[in-house]
């Protein structure tokens, strides 16, 4: 049992290499790496289909990675409309 509520645990308080709290989980990245918000929707521009999950306090919660701020521009090259 421990392994498996340690493997939930996220170091909230630790932060991740942006220097900001990585709070949100991608469950279809190579590791199911965690983030802050602004790398999560950083790193999701090209794979706006991911799932994801958003720490709260004690367990990992489904979210959707329009949360963190990510737009799909269509067309115009991936840019919005002028």
């Amino acid at each position: 049992m421990h392994t498996i509520l340690t493997g939930e645990v996220v170091p909230i308080d630790q932060p991740g290499t942006c220097g900001h709290p990585p709070a949100w989980r991608c469950l279809d990245c190579h590791g199911k790496p965690t983030y802050c918000i602004s790398c999560c929707e950083q790193k999701h521009q090209q794979h706006p289909l991911h799932r994801i999950e958003f720490w709260q306090s004690s367990f990992f919660q489904q979210a959707w990675l329009r949360q963190t701020g990510l737009q799909v521009h269509c067309g115009h090259g991936g840019t919005p409309c002028p």
